[in-house]
């Protein structure tokens, strides 16, 4: 009778541990793809867990597909509003950092130049890299508003591979750009968590230049700083 009893706890246990490795091999394997996982700030959300101090709207929790939605808004973060076409994109690897993980949030306007009708938009920004300097595959979208242009990337963010954080250099290459309707538009960055990032950009005479950058203005006869999006001007010697 003992071992009969025996036998049955042995079941039990080798039954408990046979559903908590199924259960445990499944939410391994939702992570991995991404499946009712979302990224917002650099944090991880569970499926159904709320997401305080979303800034697209309110009420926001972390859905089965991995997106961010709103039921105040009935809308979710998604690339449906943003295009590629006419942009070159292209990226390049600037330096390692010496930190365990990148801050998805730092993106700085490092530059802005105009040439031919073309303008482009240089990124600075902090990503995972592989040991060697490796930059992970990405691309590059963006969506023009009448007041506004929004620019995003999408990156390959498998941390088996890409693990070591660095500095990368994002270039967005544009034509056509028209503003006609707005006095100072803005030049944002949405990372891949969803954020919308100010790259504090100053707009003067049909020109955008980016924070710190010296430049002339000839209608005012000023030499200017942009201070992102204000800038000061001195009269000409």
């Amino acid at each position: 009778m003992a071992k009969v009893r025996q036998r049955n706890w042995l079941l039990i246990i080798t039954g408990l541990l046979f559903v908590t490795s199924i259960a445990l091999l499944v939410f391994t394997t939702k992570k991995k793809m991404g499946i009712g996982v979302c990224y917002h700030n650099d944090l991880m959300y569970e499926q159904n867990q709320l997401i305080p101090d979303y800034e697209r709207g309110s009420d926001c929790y972390c859905a089965w597909s991995g997106d961010i939605v709103c039921k105040d808004t009935e809308r979710s973060f998604s690339y449906e509003d943003f295009s590629s076409e006419g942009l070159m994109f292209s990226y390049t690897f600037r330096n390692l950092l010496e930190k365990t993980s990148p801050d998805f949030s730092k993106v700085f306007l490092a530059d802005i130049n105009y040439k031919d009708g073309v303008i482009d938009i240089i990124l600075e920004r902090e990503v995972f890299c592989t040991e060697e300097g490796q930059v992970p595959t990405q691309i590059g979208m963006y969506e023009k508003r009448d007041d506004s242009m929004i620019l995003t990337t999408v990156t390959n963010i498998d941390e088996s591979i890409y693990n070591r954080s660095c500095i990368i250099l994002n270039n967005f290459s544009l034509t056509s750009l028209n503003f006609s309707k707005s006095d100072s538009p803005i030049i944002y960055y949405q990372n891949e968590s969803g954020l919308l990032l100010d790259l504090k950009s100053c707009y003067v005479g049909g020109r955008f230049y980016a924070p710190g950058v010296v430049f002339r203005d000839i209608k005012e006869e000023k030499l200017c700083t942009c201070n992102g999006p204000e800038y000061n001007c001195e009269p000409l010697k």
